[in-house]
């Protein structure tokens, strides 16, 4: 009968029955024409960062007769609000068919919309009903995991001051973490009048170099902005920063006299 709980057990002893092991299951009988959903995302292995856009897709199938409709849920995770920050509808009308019909269903969050550290389990339900045996709901759900940006450890610039593209400064990364290995490591450093990065060392997973550095300005006691951006093997970045002291080189200038 539709919507029945039936148990099977099983029990089994060694040859001396002083040992037993039971174990159990339990299933919900469902009608021979039943609903399927099936559910996936665009994120590897179900893990994303934070600053990218989530697309779920939900493959429905309904047997004829059954009509209703689909909605999203969400069912696990920090408080959201789908309504409010989903690009796609989030329910869709089902109308009964003489035929199965199948169709797919999306569900697109933008970036920064989900917290890092946080899972979020999202559902795809259908409630449909068939005049022959009543209501029929199925839903399925998929976990999605926001990854966490590498923890901060050290970053540190070895001298604290020097003199502009005479003396070599070591940058370095040590102790971060992060379960996505490797880490990989970018260092530069700020160019005062614009405002950008300049970069003295591509992202590898060497955690240090080696660069010389212009003047800082006067105005700002010759302090020069320099940066690590530390990135997991997701591509989840923290980026960090430290000054130096960059005085401009001192330079011999020999005048020459004329001699009578």
């Amino acid at each position: 009968e539709f919507g029945k709980f039936v148990t099977w057990t099983v029990s089994v002893q060694d040859v001396r029955k002083t040992r037993t092991a039971v174990a159990s299951v339990t299933v919900k009988l469902l009608p021979a024409q039943y609903p399927t959903i099936a559910l996936q995302s665009n994120m590897e292995a179900n893990i994303m960062n934070r600053g990218q856009s989530l697309q779920l897709t939900g493959s429905v199938s309904v047997p004829e007769g059954l009509s209703g409709n689909a909605s999203w849920l969400l069912t696990g995770g920090s408080a959201l609000s789908l309504s409010a920050l989903s690009l796609t509808p989030l329910t869709r009308d089902i109308s009964s068919s003489s035929s199965s019909q199948s169709f797919s269903m999306y569900l697109a969050l933008p970036g920064n919309a989900l917290t890092s550290g946080v899972s979020y389990t999202f559902a795809l339900q259908t409630k449909l009903l068939n005049e022959a045996s009543g209501a029929v709901s199925l839903s399925s759900s998929i976990t999605i995991t926001v990854n966490v940006p590498p923890l901060p450890g050290l970053f540190l610039v070895q001298p604290s001051s020097g003199m502009a593209f005479v003396d070599s400064f070591t940058l370095s990364c040590s102790l971060w973490m992060d379960s996505n290995l490797p880490l990989s490591y970018q260092f530069s450093y700020l160019i005062e009048s614009s405002g950008l990065k300049s970069v003295v060392r591509g992202v590898s997973v060497v955690g240090y170099a080696t660069s010389l550095l212009p003047a800082g300005s006067k105005a700002r006691n010759n302090s020069v902005v320099v940066m690590a951006d530390v990135y997991d093997s997701l591509n989840a970045n923290t980026s960090i920063s430290t000054t130096v002291k960059v005085t401009e080189a001192i330079r011999n200038v020999f005048h020459l006299s004329s001699f009578v």
